[in-house]
C-alpha cells in the first residue's frame, strides 16, 4: 500500500479526511511510472536512483540499445514487477518527446502503460 498521487500532476492527491492509498495494480503502475521519471541524482539520499535522462536520453543522437535497457531495466526492477512483455519506444525529435508503450506481467497480472516524457 502507498499513498495514491494523481496521475496527471504526481502530486499527493487530499482525500476528504484522510489521504487516499493504493494497491494492487494500481500501486505497481504508480511505482513504474514513479521509477521512470526520476531523475538520476534528483534525490540527495541516494544519487544512484534514478535514469541519466539528461546524459543518456535527452542528447544528441542518444543510443537507442543504451536507452532501452535503461528503461527496461528500470521497469523490470520496479517491485511486483516479473517481466516485460513488450516494449516499444518513440522519439518525436521535433517536438522533443519519447513515448515509451510496454506491457509488464505483474504478480497482480498483465498491466498496459504508455508515458510520453
Amino acid at each position: 500500500m502507498d499513498i495514491f498521487l494523481d496521475r496527471q500532476t504526481h502530486d499527493i492527491a487530499p482525500g476528504d479526511y484522510d489521504l487516499p492509498t493504493v494497491t494492487g495494480l494500481d500501486l505497481i503502475r504508480q511505482r513504474i511510472k514513479q521509477r521512470l521519471l526520476t531523475i538520476q541524482g534528483e534525490w540527495f539520499l541516494d544519487t544512484q536512483i534514478g535514469i541519466p535522462w539528461f546524459d543518456e536520453v535527452f542528447r544528441k543522437r542518444p543510443n537507442r540499445d543504451v536507452v532501452e535497457g535503461l528503461i527496461v531495466s528500470t521497469i523490470q526492477e520496479t517491485e511486483g514487477v516479473e517481466e516485460v512483455q513488450e516494449f516499444e519506444l518513440e522519439f518525436d525529435a521535433p517536438q522533443r518527446r519519447l513515448s515509451v508503450r510496454f506491457v509488464a506481467l505483474t504478480e497482480e497480472g498483465a498491466q498496459n502503460m504508455e508515458l510520453t516524457i
